[in-house]
């Protein structure tokens, strides 16, 4: 399952929709986190992290806005809600899109292609797991890889 969520700055009204395989809480706790690790990493130059930063914590509510079953509805949700409720930059913190799908999420989507992949050959090539357990786990990442593939491609 997974949860689209907005978390809303109560000093400006700025919004951010985001979409999470966790619960909210625990998506929230990592936006925090970044927030106030301070890496110069991408993830760091976020307007939504910047916005924690800047305005602290406590200044957000948090709304879960739809569940979904599968990534492509996810993805989908998380679009329609994007526009919906039009948050993306200037009004809002999510970045600007690119065919629906937001610049660092092509990129988060990317990443995580070739992750699952090595994983996947990781998996096939241990000796040390039971082979039918290795095989059900193959084909569950080989729908994730499927799935990232898509929406890498729309």
């Amino acid at each position: 399952m997974y949860t689209i969520y907005c978390h809303t700055n109560t000093v400006n009204n700025m919004r951010y929709v985001g979409m999470t395989i966790n619960s909210m809480e625990e998506r929230w706790a990592q936006h925090v986190t970044k927030a106030r690790l301070k890496t110069p990493d991408a993830n760091s130059r976020m307007l939504f992290v910047e916005a924690i930063r800047e305005y602290g914590p406590e200044a957000f509510s948090h709304e879960v806005l739809e569940v979904a079953e599968d990534c492509y509805k996810a993805a989908e949700a998380e679009v329609n809600w994007i526009k919906k409720l039009e948050t993306a930059t200037p009004k809002g913190y999510n970045r600007r899109s690119v065919n629906g799908v937001s610049k660092p999420r092509v990129f988060d989507i990317h990443f995580n292609l070739r992750k699952l992949k090595k994983l996947r050959e990781a998996i096939m090539n241990d000796r040390n797991l039971d082979s039918t357990v290795a095989l059900e786990v193959h084909a569950k990442i080989t729908d994730l890889i499927s799935c990232l593939e898509d929406l890498f491609q729309h």
